[in-house]
């Protein structure tokens, strides 16, 4: 992306924008939310080369001005809330539209929260605080890592596969971890997820139900009302068997599990949720038996990393085992559908 008008055209991809010229040089145009009228982002003329003025989140704005030569504070704009990206080239495509993705939810109107992040984050910390104990005397080891062939447990799950932009890091951290516990199992990258619902919970010998068809046709109703939603990723807590990466939601979460359970009800169909899922975690390591070393791990978990953010436009029904190791994707729903999904696909 170099040209301004690849700029303005991916920009008004988004939905519910439109582009503005508000200034008598008409070199600038911004690129605004229709209900609210604000600017997420701003392109213009500068120095021979295409600029954009995006909006940042605090904690990532420095990430960006380190990691790229051509990300710098914002030409005319607070250099507290806003980067320039100088579209030279040597910013990779992907993460240009990552940071418009970004300024682009951060500007839009605000939804109530779906999981406000002072709940989610003392649910994540009592996690660990409950745990604690355990861990200190090696965890509580999972039997079936170490026979799996004998575990039949199944499931039926609506889940969220993470995106490159927040795999990665984990992938990093993890590295990080095991070289303190080598001996954990480690999920691989394919197997990472977000559980947006049990739906039929895990049973020894479970096979795929016979109104499956009925399922999807319930779930891709209720997911075709949800509109797309973030998700950031901070910090890492552990129980005494698993770690966990904590993720802090937008209200379409929330939306889309409550649709469901009443979806699922009107239609008659079974729903296993034990309980309320409010969550957004993501598991990541298991352990087999216990800690090598307890004390060392502790110095690592909990851990209030910053992994990223991460868009979702579509959630995936798996018929699954325990660890995701084992599955049979039965069905994947777009949300809410709309013109930036569609370019985004055609590309």
């Amino acid at each position: 992306m170099r040209e301004k008008k690849e700029a303005v055209a991916f920009c008004l991809t988004f939905p519910e924008v439109y582009e503005d010229y508000p200034f008598r040089d008409t070199s600038w145009c911004v690129i605004r939310h229709k209900k609210t009228k604000k600017i997420f982002a701003w392109i213009f003329d500068r120095n021979g080369a295409v600029w954009i003025n995006v909006k940042c989140d605090p904690e990532w704005r420095d990430f960006w001005r380190e990691a790229y030569a051509s990300v710098i504070p914002a030409y005319h704009l607070n250099k507290t809330y806003w980067n320039s990206i100088i579209l030279d080239g040597s910013v990779p495509e992907k993460e240009i539209r990552r940071m418009i993705g970004e300024s682009y939810d951060l500007t839009k109107e605000k939804k109530k929260a779906g999981g406000s992040f002072a709940k989610l984050q003392h649910h994540y910390q009592n996690i660990f605080k409950q745990h604690k104990e355990a861990l200190l005397r090696g965890g509580t080891g999972d039997p079936y890592l170490l026979a799996d062939a004998s575990d039949t447990r199944m499931a039926l799950a609506l889940l969220i596969r993470l995106t490159p932009e927040v795999t990665e890091p984990i992938l990093a951290w993890m590295e990080e971890l095991r070289q303190t516990e080598p001996d954990l199992y480690y999920y691989p990258k394919e197997d990472l997820h977000l559980t947006v619902l049990d739906i039929l919970r895990g049973e020894p010998g479970r096979e795929i139900p016979p109104d499956i068809g009925d399922y999807i046709r319930c779930i891709g109703e209720c997911a075709t009302d949800i509109e797309p939603f973030s998700i950031d990723f901070t910090g890492v807590t552990a129980s005494d068997n698993a770690v966990l990466v904590c993720g802090y939601y937008e209200n379409g979460l929330n939306e889309l599990r409550q649709s469901l359970r009443s979806g699922l009800s009107a239609a008659g169909l079974k729903l296993e949720e034990r309980y309320e899922t409010f969550s957004a975690h993501a598991t990541v390591a298991r352990i087999p038996e216990r800690l090598s070393d307890p004390a060392e791990f502790l110095k690592r978990v909990p851990d209030n990393r910053v992994f990223g953010r991460m868009r979702v436009d579509s959630v995936s029904l798996v018929f699954h085992n325990w660890y995701d190791s084992v599955k049979i994707t039965m069905a994947e729903f777009p949300l809410k559908a709309d013109a930036r999904q569609a370019s985004l696909t055609a590309d």
